[in-house]
């Protein structure tokens, strides 16, 4: 009797890993990150071997569709699966089959700053008008269920500077047709004020003897007046150039006066402990020299200022940065996240003050920082940088150990942004 009961057992034990290696689980899941040809691609940074052998499917919600090498154009920014076996010390996979996902009309909602008017397409609805806002292209049409708030009204809010809150389907093309838009005034509170005014400063002339020591930034949280400028006049004449192209144009045009106006300032600092630059409030960016040393190009550079610069034209830095004690959390990207908490004075047990905080991060930044993902895409293809780059340049800062990209798990936002440039700005 007791023989009955141990063979089950040792098929179950045995049929266990073999159910895992199924063929009808991916061994690879993703999105498309590099296209040499049809025949050449990569997935998660995985290359991906395509022969003849290769089944070629086209896959939407519904329907699949086996397809020919002809037909099959992969983009970056798609949805795949891939099937197959990874050798990983190789860092590639020989596809028997993959799958690449057709872009799909789906629901988007959004809130921010409205940076660029758009040509509206000749076939648009009349009295139709294309914003951009959010990261998205959105448009607005005559079937679009519009609210303002004073002091805006229907004339004064078609423009720049003005803040859109709106829900819609997302076309095939990246175009958010808006079912509801609400629009009101782009102002600045009194709390955002204050904290411009207490930060203001010269970034350029902080001398190296007020630079602040490990103790003070745990009790009294970082102070940006004490963080001393990096020496290399070369390095910083590069990042201010960039820094300034990124600048939406509304912005450069805004009268001095306009307490909307920013003025966007670019700093390499000597502050190695920070994972990636800084903005503040009044437009101060701090960026740490190893950031621009881990960047391979003038776009990828581009990537990181101008997620700073989206910081702070959707007014985030008030989330990100509300007073001035600091606190470091892990984030989902693979690097840190830099959090400016209430300072309460001296904390004697600061490890605890951070932990307590810490439990609502989560919740705060990630929204935030798919936010400032999409605008930064937007500023980068208007200053004339390829937005293939800004995925790569959250990749190459994960690469804390200079391992090399094919080594380091693809983080977080690079993921996001992949998926943005499937979405909005691959074009069919």
């Amino acid at each position: 009797m007791r023989i009955h009961w141990v063979i089950p057992a040792l098929i179950c034990f045995v049929a266990v890993p073999l159910l895992a290696q199924s063929p009808h689980e991916p061994e690879l899941k993703g999105y498309v990150t590099r296209v040499a040809s049809a025949a050449v691609i990569d997935v998660n940074g995985i290359h991906v071997r395509v022969d003849d052998k290769t089944q070629l499917y086209l896959l939407t919600d519904k329907t699949s569709a086996l397809t020919s090498a002809q037909e099959w154009k992969p983009y970056v920014g798609q949805a795949a699966k891939v099937y197959g076996k990874l050798l990983k010390t190789e860092g590639a996979i020989t596809a028997s089959e993959i799958d690449l996902r057709r872009q799909a009309r789906h629901e988007v909602s959004g809130s921010g700053v409205v940076d660029a008017l758009l040509p509206v397409a000749a076939d648009a609805p009349p009295e139709s008008h294309l914003l951009r806002a959010d990261g998205y292209p959105v448009l607005v049409t005559e079937q679009t269920l519009l609210d303002f708030q004073p002091p805006v009204t229907a004339t004064t809010a078609f423009q720049t500077n003005v803040w859109i809150t709106f829900h819609g389907i997302q076309r095939t093309d990246g175009v958010v047709i808006a079912s509801n838009a609400s629009f009101r005034e782009n102002s600045m509170d009194k709390e955002e004020e204050e904290l411009r005014i207490k930060t203001e400063h010269d970034p350029s002339m902080v001398d190296l003897t007020a630079r602040q020591k490990g103790l003070s930034k745990v009790f009294h949280g970082v102070d940006p007046k004490r963080i001393p400028p990096y020496n290399n006049p070369a390095m910083q004449s590069r990042v201010r150039s960039i820094g300034e192209k990124l600048v939406p144009k509304y912005q450069r045009e805004l009268a001095a006066t306009d307490e909307t106006k920013i003025e966007f300032r670019f700093q390499v600092v000597m502050e190695d402990g920070w994972r990636e630059s800084v903005a503040w409030p009044n437009g101060i960016i701090l960026v740490p020299r190893h950031v621009v040393w881990s960047m391979q190009n003038d776009a990828q550079l581009a990537a990181v200022l101008a997620d700073n610069i989206a910081c702070v034209l959707e007014g985030q830095t008030l989330h990100t940065l509300p007073a001035m004690h600091t606190t470091i959390a892990e984030d989902a990207v693979g690097g840190q996240a830099i959090i400016l908490v209430q300072d309460t004075g001296i904390n004697p047990i600061p490890w605890l003050f951070r932990k307590a905080h810490n439990s609502g991060i989560d919740q705060v930044l990630p929204d935030k920082r798919e936010q400032r993902a999409r605008v930064s895409l937007a500023l980068m293809n208007d200053a004339g940088y390829d937005v293939n780059e800004a995925p790569l340049a959250w990749w190459a800062l994960a690469d804390q150990k200079s391992a090399g990209l094919q080594r380091v798990r693809l983080p977080d936002r690079s993921v996001y942004l992949y998926k943005i440039l499937g979405e909005t700005w691959h074009k069919e």
